[in-house]
């Protein structure tokens, strides 16, 4: 089972607990159909924060394999 997160009376399903060096304990949830990152219970806004994390931890395809037959 997986584990869920209560934030602000959202019910937040976790994909993935990372360690992170900058930012501790972060936590990729799913919110509804969204992805979303959570760190020391918070879940995170800042644009920024957002992007440096899926700079990290996303997986990235490359453009040359994307509609490729």
């Amino acid at each position: 089972m997986r584990e869920k997160l209560q934030i602000d009376g959202q019910e937040l399903m976790v994909l993935l607990t990372i360690e992170d060096n900058d930012y501790g304990e972060v936590k990729k949830c799913f919110k509804g159909k969204h992805k979303v990152y959570v760190i020391d219970g918070k879940l995170i806004t800042d644009k920024e924060t957002i992007e440096i994390l899926n700079d990290r931890y996303e997986v990235k395809i490359p453009k040359e394999w994307i509609n490729k037959n």
